[in-house]
């Protein structure tokens, strides 16, 4: 996609310490994505991540409880609009 600047914003004090190694990753599902996500932070220019109260992001858990709970068909396709 061409993506050179990834800054990321999450709510889950477990996984932003793990990316910035504050916390080791023990699961081995977890260590696992974790060494998947240090080796495609090479790729980006600009990589950071940083840590959201859960309450600031109260509609996206919403979202995302929403987009987990329907039924998924394979061939199923979700369009992306990038905005700028």
């Amino acid at each position: 996609m061409g993506i050179k600047k990834l800054h990321i914003h999450s709510d889950s004090q477990l996984v932003v310490n793990q990316i910035l190694g504050s916390y080791q990753a023990r699961d081995l599902k977890m260590a696992s994505y974790l060494e998947h996500v240090k080796t495609l932070q090479s790729t980006f220019e600009e990589f950071d991540i940083a840590q959201i109260p859960r309450l600031d992001n109260i509609h996206a858990n919403a979202l995302a409880n929403l987009g987990s709970s329907i039924p998924t068909i394979e061939s199923q396709s979700i369009s992306l609009l990038f905005l700028q």
